[in-house]
C-alpha cells in the first residue's frame, strides 16, 4: 500500500458524514473525493469533493478531514513539505433523490475513473494545474439514469432477486419526469490547512513552559515561520535532535514530532518545511546533529 500511495497518479475515496468511525450505520449521507498527483505543486496540495446534495455540500467537514489526513501521509511518504491544503467544491449534477447520493457519489467515481483511464490510453499527459480545477465531461454529464444504471449492475452482480423491483423503481422515475438534468452545483475552495497562517499561536514570550533556544528561534524566523517556534520549544525538542532525524528521514522525525505531542498538521509541518528550507537556504549545515 505505502508503495501504491507514493506512485499514485489518482487517490479516490467515499466519504462519509458519520462523525463516529467506531459506530456503524453513523451517518446519512455520501460524497466522494478525489486527489490528482498532477494538482501538487510548490506545496500546494489539492483535493476535489464531488458532493450530490450539491451548493449544501453536506459532506464538507467529511471531505475536509479526508483531504488534511491524506496530504499528511503522502507528503510523509513522498518526503515532500506541505504548505496548504485546499478542498474544492466541483461543480457535479445533484443526486435526484435523497436516498441516492451512496450511488449518486459511486457514479461520480466511476466517471472519474473512466476520463483517467481514457487520458492514459490515449497517451495524454496530466498537465501541471495552473487555476481552479475543473469537473472532467463525465462527471458533468452524468444523468440519473447513469446513476441508477449503477445500482442496476451492482444489482446483476451481487443481488439478483431485487433486479425487477429495480427496473419497477426505473420506470416510475421516468414516467414522472421528475429527475432534474443538467444542474450542476456551484465551485467554491476551502484552505484548511496553511503553514503560513498565524491565527492560531496557542503560546507566547510569556507563556512561561521553558526557556528558548536562541539558535532554533533564529532558523525558524529566518525560514518565516517564527509562530511555530514556541510550539517546538515548549516540547522541549532539541535543535541538534530535530535537525538530525528530519535530515535522515522525514517520515520519521514527522511521526515523533507527533509521539512528542505535536498533534496538529499544521505545527508538525512547519516544523519539518523550516528545517528543510534552513539547509537550503544555508543557514543550517546538514552535518549538524
Amino acid at each position: 500500500m505505502r508503495a501504491r500511495l507514493q506512485s499514485a497518479e489518482l487517490v479516490i475515496a467515499l466519504v462519509n458524514d458519520n462523525d463516529d468511525a467506531e459506530v456503524a450505520l453513523g451517518g446519512g449521507h455520501w460524497s466522494a473525493v478525489a486527489w490528482r498527483r498532477s494538482s501538487w505543486r510548490d506545496g500546494m496540495f489539492l483535493v476535489e469533493h464531488y458532493d450530490p446534495s450539491g451548493d449544501v455540500e453536506i459532506n464538507a467537514d467529511a471531505a475536509g478531514l479526508f483531504g488534511a489526513a491524506l496530504a499528511e501521509r503522502l507528503t510523509e511518504l513522498c518526503e515532500l513539505e506541505l504548505e496548504r491544503t485546499e478542498i474544492w467544491r466541483m461543480p457535479a449534477p445533484m443526486q435526484h433523490d435523497p436516498c441516492v447520493c451512496g450511488l449518486t457519489a459511486v457514479a461520480y467515481l466511476q466517471a472519474l475513473v473512466a476520463d483517467h483511464t481514457a487520458a492514459r490510453g490515449a497517451g495524454l499527459v496530466a498537465a501541471a494545474l495552473s487555476g481552479p480545477p475543473a469537473s472532467p465531461p463525465g462527471v458533468q454529464g452524468l444523468s440519473w439514469e447513469d446513476t441508477e444504471a449503477t445500482r442496476r449492475a451492482a444489482a446483476e452482480a451481487h443481488a439478483p432477486l431485487l433486479l425487477d423491483e429495480i427496473d419497477a423503481y426505473t420506470e416510475r422515475l421516468r414516467e414522472s419526469c421528475k429527475p432534474v438534468v443538467g444542474r450542476l452545483c456551484s465551485q467554491r475552495c476551502e484552505v484548511v490547512f496553511d503553514v503560513f497562517e498565524d491565527g492560531d499561536e496557542v503560546f507566547d514570550d510569556g507563556s512561561g513552559l521553558g526557556p528558548r533556544d536562541p539558535e532554533l528561534e533564529a532558523l525558524l524566523d529566518a525560514c518565516e515561520v517564527a509562530a511555530t517556534t514556541s510550539r517546538l520549544l515548549c516540547r522541549k525538542t532539541t535543535l541538534a535532535v530535530a535537525i538530525a532525524l528530519c535530515l535522515h528521514d522525514r517520515p520519521a522525525f514527522l511521526s515523533k514530532l507527533r509521539e512528542l505531542g505535536v498533534s496538529h498538521l499544521r505545527e508538525r509541518q512547519a516544523i519539518a518545511n523550516a528545517i528543510g528550507r534552513g539547509v537550503r537556504k544555508g543557514l543550517l549545515a546538514s552535518e549538524q546533529g
